[in-house]
């Protein structure tokens, strides 16, 4: 009568199975979440904006001609994501903040292989075309606030609010500082551009009345960044935080908190 016991070199091997069959679905789970080899487009990033972040203070501001020097290393800084919050757009934007004794200074680095901008006259309407978009609210009432655009040509747009989308006024235009550096051509689709960066600088005087001005250290606002990236016909908006399809809307705003001198 044949045994129904298994082989010696069955027993053997089974322990041996089971340790292996262990390490294999491990590994498989890790690899499933994301956790081995490439990083995920949707994943998390140490520097995406959380919901309060501090500005620091830089006593020799950065000179605005649009090239992005050493001033800048010790800026805020992070990218622009989907309106999801996580996901990377398909040309990144990188983001950088500073403020001075007079004022707040933006940065923005912007991949874009099909650089355009149509628009040549301050407060025409950018937001049609490509552009990065500062929405600052000083008070951080939630209330009124200010919006900045600045195209790849260095064209200006910029307006107050008294409350959200109400109250536009396009006659606020302060003695704003950009600069633009295209690296590729304008408007030319036979081409391949590299990219655009931004240099802004926004005098805290020109904001007298949306708050202490000019803001102290540990003072708080509250701020959205934004782009329109329209290359090749096809329209992708990336932020600092996502605003449930409306720019302005200011509960979705991030909380700024300015650094002290030497923090």
């Amino acid at each position: 009568m044949r045994s129904s016991s298994p082989p010696l070199g069955e027993l053997l091997l089974a322990p041996w199975r089971r340790v292996v069959s262990c390490i294999f679905f491990a590994w498989w789970a890790v690899l499933a979440a994301g956790g081995v080899g490439c990083r995920s487009n949707t994943e998390p990033q140490a520097d995406q904006a959380s919901l309060e972040n501090d500005v620091p203070f830089n006593a020799n501001p950065p000179v605005i001609d649009g090239v992005l020097g050493d001033a800048w290393s010790d800026a805020f800084h992070g990218e622009l994501r989907l309106g999801d919050g996580r996901s990377l757009p398909r040309y990144r934007t990188r983001y950088h903040l500073l403020w001075s004794a007079s004022a707040l200074l933006l940065a923005f680095e912007c991949e874009d292989p099909d650089v355009s901008g149509r628009y040549t006259k301050r407060d025409e309407p950018l937001y049609l075309d490509e552009v990065v978009e500062v929405f600052l609210d000083p008070d951080a009432d939630r209330k009124n606030y200010v919006e900045i655009e600045v195209s790849p040509r260095n064209v200006l747009f910029d307006a107050s609010f008294r409350a959200r989308r109400q109250g536009m006024d396009l006659a606020w235009d302060p003695p704003l500082q950009s600069a633009v550096a295209v690296d590729g051509t304008i408007d030319d689709d036979t081409d391949h551009d590299r990219g655009w960066a931004v240099e802004l600088s926004v005098p805290f005087a020109a904001l007298e009345g949306q708050g202490r001005m000019p803001p102290r250290p540990g003072d708080a606002w509250r701020v959205n960044l934004f782009r329109l990236d329209k290359s090749f016909g096809r329209e992708e908006a990336s932020m600092l935080r996502p605003a449930g399809g409306d720019f302005h809307n200011l509960d979705a705003f991030a909380t700024v908190r300015f650094s002290a001198p030497g923090r």
